[in-house]
């Protein structure tokens, strides 16, 4: 009789324990659910990008503009980007961050009026010359920030059918910059942002050093603001790969100590000691002869004798929404 009551009794117990961790789970995940919906996620992004990141200098691009050539024809990631615009023949365009012209020159060779802004005077010197070159006549050109007021730049609502950012929109008040590229549209929206933790990283080589986990930020806060800003954004993705090369192994080890130093706002410090004590032994391992030394790369720069065994693959979200 004993024996039964202790058996229901701890039977009664563990029912407890469990109904108790049942509802512990479901408020937990009730919290996390209701903070998703409450977190004003333009907001955080103003927050983050003040704390970790500067903002986008027009003389870095001045200086860079001479490297960025367009003669040696349509990279991969542009043939991708303008498969995904997915264009009509009469679609007009606005081209926002459109550098020398990688986007803007084949989208207008290829028949469609094209409006691009940049605030770099290096990269819109470049784009000139490239137009002039070529004769194209349906680019309409000017130097204009994220930040500028666009309808005094004469930019107003709604001048083209589908407008655009490659790589450009990453500022630091998002949610602005997505507000204003909306409005310029008359039929949809596009921009591709990193699916790293900075354009400037990779998560593979920081999971392969040690890391246990890589926050992906700027495709997140992109996606999540158009949701709260009321749109339904389309989600794909574009892959590129680039070979890093290195002038010697010290030139290696500081290129991707710069990049864990630059991830290091999204990952663990724990991780972060952990790919610097790793590093040395990963670049034995993943650091090889460069076949393409002394020849010029993408960027018009002399690739150096060392290269990584395996290319950096980078994604890119391609993200879009009606307007």
């Amino acid at each position: 009789m004993g024996e039964a009551l202790q058996t229901g009794a701890d039977a009664a117990i563990d029912a407890a324990k469990d109904t108790l961790a049942s509802i512990s789970s479901r408020v937990l995940r009730d919290a996390v659910h209701q903070s998703l919906i409450d977190t004003d996620w333009g907001a955080q992004w103003k927050k983050e990008q003040g704390e970790y990141h500067a903002d986008d200098n027009a003389a870095y691009w001045d200086n860079r503009a001479p490297k960025f050539g367009t003669k040696r024809g349509i990279s991969p990631y542009v043939l991708a980007f303008i498969e995904h615009l997915a264009l009509e023949p009469e679609d007009s365009v606005f081209d926002m961050g459109c550098g020398n012209g990688a986007l803007a020159i084949p989208l207008a060779k290829a028949g469609h009026k094209v409006i691009a802004r940049d605030f770099s005077r290096g990269m819109l010197a470049a784009l000139a010359e490239e137009i002039d070159a070529q004769g194209i006549a349906n680019i309409d050109y000017a130097q204009m920030s994220w930040e500028d007021d666009w309808e005094a730049c004469g930019i107003g609502t709604h001048i083209v059918d589908v407008a655009f950012a490659s790589r450009s929109i990453i500022t630091s008040d998002l949610k602005a910059s997505l507000e204003k590229l909306s409005k310029v549209a008359r039929k949809r929206a596009c921009v591709t942002v990193s699916t790293n933790a900075t354009p400037h990283t990779s998560s593979d080589i920081l999971k392969s050093l040690g890391a246990t986990y890589v926050k992906e930020r700027d495709s997140m806060y992109t996606f999540a603001i158009l949701i709260q800003m009321g749109y339904h954004p389309e989600v794909s993705y574009i892959l590129s790969q680039r070979c890093d090369a290195y002038e010697d192994k010290g030139d290696a080890r500081a290129a991707i100590e710069r990049m864990i130093m630059s991830a290091e706002p999204y990952i663990s410090a724990k991780d972060a000691c952990r790919c610097r004590e790793n590093l040395p032994a990963w670049l034995e391992e993943n650091l090889v002869p460069n076949e393409n030394a002394g020849q010029l790369n993408s960027h018009n720069e002399i690739e150096g004798p060392w290269r990584l065994a395996v290319p950096r693959e980078v994604r890119w979200a391609f993200i879009s929404w009606e307007v």
